[in-house]
């Protein structure tokens, strides 16, 4: 059974990101493995930059988009609907509905 993973706008009572985070075994700050946010990741070839690196075309549009089109705290429901968007194209499975402008992504 997969971790769920709560997904809200970026509101300004969202909790900064974690620090070194790039996906799924990098390590945070202190040298811990982000395990709490992806368990379960198979051991990758390329280093974190490398795959930052990959998808820093992508990354930096979809923030662009989302600074252009800023929402208050607990109102992010275009963010809400990008960022499910996105999940969904990457493969990931999404539920929506269960809080608003919350979704949750498998």
């Amino acid at each position: 059974m997969g971790q769920r993973l709560l997904v809200r706008g970026a509101g300004r009572n969202a909790p900064p990101p974690a620090q070194g985070y790039a996906g799924g075994g990098d390590r945070g700050m202190d040298g811990s493995v982000c395990s709490h946010i992806m368990p379960e990741v198979p051991a990758m070839t390329d280093s974190a930059l490398d795959r930052a690196r990959r998808y820093q075309a992508e990354l930096t549009a979809i923030r662009h988009d989302i600074h252009a089109n800023p929402e208050l705290g607990l109102e992010e429901f275009r963010t809400s609907e990008l960022v499910a968007r996105k999940l969904e194209e990457w493969g990931i499975e999404v539920h929506r509905g269960l809080a608003v402008p919350a979704l949750s992504a498998l």
